[in-house]
């Protein structure tokens, strides 16, 4: 018994050590396409090479992880949208300005958000904003995220939009893998299937599609342990209030 709790403090301890960046992607997720998720989005460089998902909230505002913005400024990102494949033309939104929230913590990862706003709404009829989730979600609620992350850890990313269904934890079930959350945070987890690369940022949604929250960190690639989120229901207030006071 006493081995192993020390063994599970030393891979929380491991865990909480890695950067954020890189550890997040989907691992055995399924072929989805555009119409599935309207609101799915990437930041990418001036380049076009993907840096991490995004889900557009509002026809001027993509939420994304606030850990991974905060290595750029908004003159270097663009918005890619209204496509499955990466290979698509679809449609390429230069960003404006990037907000974060005044509790964002990076070192614990809580309240990470970050809206970037877009220089113009998209003019496809593809890309569509997703209603937000004020409702906070229940322990065993069925969730779904997408994003175009690596396929195997370490591996390439993928060309083609993804699907995997989660199952949002109970507090007390996260915390024996990455300890306490706060507030603003929840876990999810589902055998084998899991976030990875470039999949930060990338959006969860219920069974109505609306937005539930950000992915943020997990540790390793479906290796089975949870993924780290933020509440959608907790950080909505001061999205409304950001993109009111930035019309």
């Amino acid at each position: 018994m006493f081995l192993n709790t020390f063994l599970k403090f030393l891979l929380l301890v491991f865990c909480f050590c890695q950067t954020v960046h890189g550890q997040a992607r989907i691992i055995n997720g399924t072929v989805s396409s555009i119409t599935a998720c309207p609101s799915c989005v990437y930041l990418a460089n001036k380049s076009g090479k993907q840096i991490c998902g995004g889900s557009l909230i509002h026809a001027s505002f993509v939420a994304t992880a606030g850990t991974i913005t905060t290595a750029y400024t908004a003159d270097l990102l663009n918005v890619h949208g209204g496509k499955s494949y990466q290979l698509e033309a679809g449609e390429v939104i230069p960003v404006t300005q990037i907000f974060y929230p005044p509790n964002f913590d990076a070192a614990n990862f809580d309240w990470d958000i970050s809206l970037v706003k877009l220089q113009n709404p998209f003019t496809t009829t593809l890309p569509v904003p997703a209603v937000i989730n004020a409702n906070p979600i229940e322990p065993y609620q069925v969730l779904a995220f997408y994003g175009w992350g690596e396929v195997t850890e370490g591996g390439k990313i993928s060309n083609v939009l993804r699907q995997m269904l989660v199952s949002v934890m109970t507090p007390a079930s996260c915390e024996e893998y990455i300890g306490p959350q706060t507030d603003a945070q929840f876990c999810t987890t589902s055998a084998y299937v899991g976030a990875c690369n470039r999949d930060e940022g990338g959006g969860y949604f219920d069974k109505d599609n609306q937005w539930c929250g950000v992915d943020i960190w997990t540790y390793g690639c479906g290796r089975g342990y949870p993924n780290l989120a933020t509440r959608a229901s907790v950080v909505n207030s001061w999205i409304q209030s950001t993109i009111t006071s930035n019309p």
